[in-house]
């Protein structure tokens, strides 16, 4: 997932995406003093935080809570995770390990009982697909449903409705039933020339188009493009807040948070950083920041001085998805090492 996107698995986060990947707003249950200095108050900052190794050998990840998270492999096999964790590898079950023709490469977690994998073939001479594959528990080919063979990103929206974004960079609204063969299931095409995309809901999705611009588009799709309002220019990443409060990085690595009314470009706006390079917010106040040196940040309003009041959660954090936050205190690294941790506050 994208900086140019948030739900195409070959862009970073501007975040999923999830993906926001699951669509969690991570606001998560605790458990309370999971990581936590036996004494509280001795507890000090410092970088790295408290913190309790996940896994290793990590590509993406989904925390569902403080004991349960979601770990896809650079082997591509998927994984349910169970605490405690301290030991390498967890407590776990296998959701998906590929097949001899196809090995996955992306996931989104709609639940810890649903996920959305994304299939690709082993190898060039096993054919040119892209097969979207929905699982369900108890996990296992057998229980899988094949929404579209052709996918590049996709975003989950109901059990009846899914957002994908072909190879040929068309976007489509695809509706049940799905599990037709190799045939797409009804659809509608909502834009083309699509680089990345978020739904707000199912008449309101953000488009970038591989132009770099940003758009506002609203239902109903089937003609391209749709009735649409323009929120930015030159965009490397988003994220929505709602529909009036957008996270826009621009191409230059400024972060903006933009306020609607949209339409005029740039649109109303204050800026939170510069040489960012992937983010994530919690609230319209607070804002978890990656900077293009690797360091992590968690940031606080109000903005329009940059930087802005701040405390460095941890360094050398990887790039595309590296980091998800649970809370304001307790947040998912993944390494440059690729080495998942779970890190507690206090931060700094």
């Amino acid at each position: 997932m994208s900086r140019c996107a948030l739900f195409r698995s070959s862009c970073r986060l501007g975040l999923p995406s999830v993906w926001r990947v699951g669509l969690s707003l991570f606001v998560l249950s605790l458990m309370v003093g999971l990581l936590a200095p036996s004494t509280p108050g001795l507890a000090h900052a410092h970088v790295p935080p408290a913190r309790i190794h996940i896994d290793s050998d990590v590509k993406f990840f989904h925390f569902f809570s403080a004991t349960e998270v979601a770990v896809m492999g650079n082997n591509g096999n998927l994984w349910l995770e169970h605490a405690p964790f301290g030991h390498v590898p967890p407590d776990r079950t296998l959701i998906h390990g590929g097949t001899d023709g196809a090995v996955p490469v992306s996931f989104q977690a709609i639940s810890d009982t649903e996920f959305l994998v994304r299939d690709v073939p082993r190898s060039v001479f096993l054919g040119d697909f892209s097969e979207l594959l929905l699982f369900r528990a108890p996990f296992g080919l057998a229980n899988s449903t094949s929404i579209d063979d052709n996918v590049d990103g996709y975003q989950w929206l109901s059990d009846t409705q899914i957002l994908v974004l072909g190879l040929d960079s068309k976007l489509w609204l695809e509706h049940a039933p799905f599990g037709l063969g190799h045939n797409p299931p009804g659809r509608l095409q909502v834009d083309g020339n699509v680089a990345g995309f978020q739904a707000l809901s199912d008449t309101q999705i953000l488009v970038l188009g591989k132009d770099g611009k940003l758009w506002l588009e609203y239902g109903p799709f089937g003609h391209v493009p749709p009735n649409r309002l323009w929120v930015d220019d030159s965009v490397a990443g988003f994220q929505a807040l709602s529909d009036t409060q957008i996270l826009v990085l621009g191409k230059d690595g400024k972060l903006w948070l933009e306020h609607a009314p949209f339409g005029v470009v740039p649109p109303g706006r204050v800026q939170v950083d510069a040489s960012v390079d992937s983010f994530r917010f919690l609230d319209s106040n607070t804002i978890l920041v990656r900077g293009i040196d690797g360091k992590l940040w968690l940031e606080h309003g109000p903005f329009g001085h940059v930087p802005p009041a701040r405390e460095q959660i941890d360094g050398g954090v990887a790039a595309l998805v590296g980091f998800q936050p649970l809370s304001a205190t307790l947040v998912g690294v993944k390494g440059n090492d690729n080495n998942l941790w779970l890190e507690q506050a206090p931060f700094g």
